[in-house]
């Protein structure tokens, strides 16, 4: 980590690094990626996991999901379109990711739309985190009575198996149901009730880390007046826990609001700091 910091990405054999020991190397990837710090060194430390890294190895989905946020942090489209559009072994849940991808602002909605249809077809035979994509994709493009439908259906199932990650996602598509229906206030306090339950290791999925819904929050107190909640909100993102994972993904979205919430508070030096971090992650 250290000559990377120092050297660049191109003064560490990653690859020897890896066929060592892969652990060592994830963990520093995963370091290298909080916040953005050093997308360059965290960029080329997951690439050489996912590699490298023997296929049965537990760390390859984990640098699949870290190089695809990370390539959303530094706005790199055209390498994440190739990400996507690659067949891996971890079958169709890469697919899913597009459409949270979309749902933040990359282009990549003809990908996400494609892949709700896909879901759409087996409506009544995939599972609740498939049912959760497809209801906020759902809600993201208008078709919110479809969103309803599936929200009603997360919530019977989250009833008859009290499970808890079934609860967690029919809660928060209930949350983006109830924006969709103009219900900001509603919106607002059941995403503050939120909070991940997952254990520690599952918190690099989108579902589970609820960043989506944090950076949703974060937007709705900035619309309404809340900006200094907004940006504490918003600063969930810079988390250093196992989340950092996924958390890239919204990062430069973060940043926006944080952005905005500072020139409301007149914050000028804060606003140079995000001005700065945005203008490198750009870079």
């Amino acid at each position: 980590m250290l000559s990377c910091a120092e050297n660049g990405p191109e003064a560490v054999d990653w690859r020897a690094h890896v066929l060592d020991d892969v652990t060592p190397v994830a963990q520093a990837a995963r370091s290298l990626g909080v916040g953005g710090a050093l997308p360059g060194c965290a960029l080329s430390a997951w690439n050489a996991v996912l590699a490298f890294a023997p296929p049965d190895n537990v760390w390859r989905f984990g640098a699949w999901t870290g190089l695809q946020s990370l390539l959303i942090a530094t706005e790199r489209e055209t390498e994440l379109a190739a990400l996507l559009d690659t067949t891996t072994a971890f079958g169709a849940t890469t697919k899913l990711y597009s459409i949270v991808d979309a749902m933040v602002g990359v282009d990549v909605n003809d990908q996400a739309e494609a892949t709700a249809l896909v879901l759409r077809d087996s409506l009544f035979d995939i599972s609740p985190i498939r049912l959760w994509f497809l209801g906020v994709w759902d809600v993201h493009s208008g078709r919110v009575d479809e969103a309803r439908t599936i929200r009603d259906t997360l919530t019977a199932r989250a009833a008859e198996t009290g499970g808890r990650g079934t609860n967690l996602i029919a809660q928060s598509l209930s949350a983006h149901v109830a924006l969709a229906d103009g219900d900001t206030t509603s919106a607002i306090q059941q995403l503050f009730d939120l909070a991940p339950s997952a254990p520690r290791g599952e918190l690099i999925y989108p579902w589970e880390s609820l960043g989506l819904e944090r950076l949703l929050l974060a937007r709705l107190l900035l619309a309404t007046g809340r900006a200094a909640e907004a940006g504490t909100v918003a600063a969930t993102f810079d988390s250093p826990g196992a989340v950092n994972l996924v958390y890239p993904l919204f990062l430069p979205s973060s940043l926006e609001v944080r952005l905005d919430a500072a020139r409301v508070l007149n914050n000028q030096v804060l606003v140079e700091e995000i001005e700065a971090r945005l203008s490198a992650l750009r870079r």
